[in-house]
């Protein structure tokens, strides 16, 4: 196994991004009460925002908008709004300049249009806010050496206490060290084994279950000529209200972005659902889809790399950094 030393530094890494969890609880608790009020789901052409005692800055999509930010939207372009309470969806036309309020916009210049969506209140009210603060995500990036390291597969479990932990190589081991911790509980030892070097899988048995709605640490290390340790990856198990969360969420998605496949606001609601709920996978296959129409978007290009950097695949997230113009994190 690896040093204390090493997985003290990656227990640290983690630890950070629990923290910000918390934070992203908090400030979900507070957009109930009122404080953010909708999502910034979609925009075309010229947009900028004023949150209350700010200045104007150029809108990106997924930005979390309180209760009296100002949306301005240029001539020929728009703004679509996704309101936490009552589920309502708007689209603001240019030129106009709308302020946000608890569940609706009130106009100030120009017009809008409220969107009809089937089970638009059901889902906004149950899934949002997610209120993903993107310039604060992601992990220590990892250092380990592409040539012969391990890629764990899998970033949460959706209401099953003894999940399957798959992984990829590209070397050839004797045998493979698993060893799962509960992150929260002082690396607490929840599950250890030793495999064959020809396994790439092993499910934890009946008598190790996991628990609903706490996350974990998986370690794994290839043993043969030498120790080769994967990148660390952390694993949630959702409880049944969760996954059933995720599932209504990417039913109605799908079926609304099928519909209607010029309008992304259903796989940006998504997205942020996935991201908040740590399902790292899924929210980047999401977010490609949503960069194959807004290809130039660096809200999108920074959520990507942070994404693959929570997935602790430092080169990937490098590249994705770069192109939003982050090089801070290297």
């Amino acid at each position: 196994m690896p040093s204390n030393r090493a997985f003290s530094k990656w227990a640290k890494a983690v630890l950070a991004l629990a923290v910000i969890a918390v934070l992203g609880l908090v400030s979900t608790a507070y957009a109930q009460r009122g404080g953010f009020a909708a999502l910034l789901a979609d925009v075309h052409g010229k947009v900028d925002l004023q949150a209350p005692g700010s200045r104007w800055t150029a809108a990106t999509i997924m930005t979390t908008l309180p209760t009296g930010c100002l949306v301005r939207v240029g001539a020929g372009g728009t703004a679509t709004l996704a309101f936490v309470h009552g589920g309502a969806r708007t689209t603001v036309q240019g030129p106009a300049t709308v302020r946000v309020g608890t569940d609706n916009v009130g106009i100030l210049k120009g017009t809008s249009k409220a969107i009809q969506t089937k089970h638009a209140a059901e889902r906004s009210t149950a899934l949002l806010p997610a209120n993903v603060n993107i310039q604060k995500m992601g992990g220590e990036v990892s250092r380990t050496d592409p040539r012969v390291s391990l890629q764990m597969i899998g970033d949460a479990v959706l209401a099953d206490r003894t999940p399957a932990l798959a992984w990829k190589t590209r070397e050839t081991y004797s045998h493979f060290e698993v060893r799962v911790v509960e992150m929260a509980a002082g690396e607490r030892e929840a599950f250890r084994a030793s495999v064959p070097g020809g396994a790439r899988e092993i499910r934890l048995p009946a008598d190790h279950p996991l628990e609903y709605g706490k996350q974990y640490g998986v370690q794994l290390v290839g043993c043969g000529t030498e120790r080769v340790e994967a990148p660390p990856h952390e694993i949630t198990v959702l409880d049944q209200a969760g996954a059933e969360r995720v599932a209504q969420a990417r039913r109605e998605a799908e079926a609304q972005y099928a519909a209607a496949p010029a309008d992304v606001t259903p796989l940006v609601i998504l997205l942020s659902v996935y991201t908040n709920e740590k399902l790292y996978e899924p929210a980047l296959d999401v977010a490609q889809r949503v960069l194959k129409q807004r290809p130039h978007d660096r809200s999108l290009q920074l959520l990507v790399g942070r994404l693959y950097q929570a997935r602790h695949e430092g080169d990937r997230a490098k590249i994705w950094l770069q192109r939003a113009g982050v090089n801070s994190a290297f």
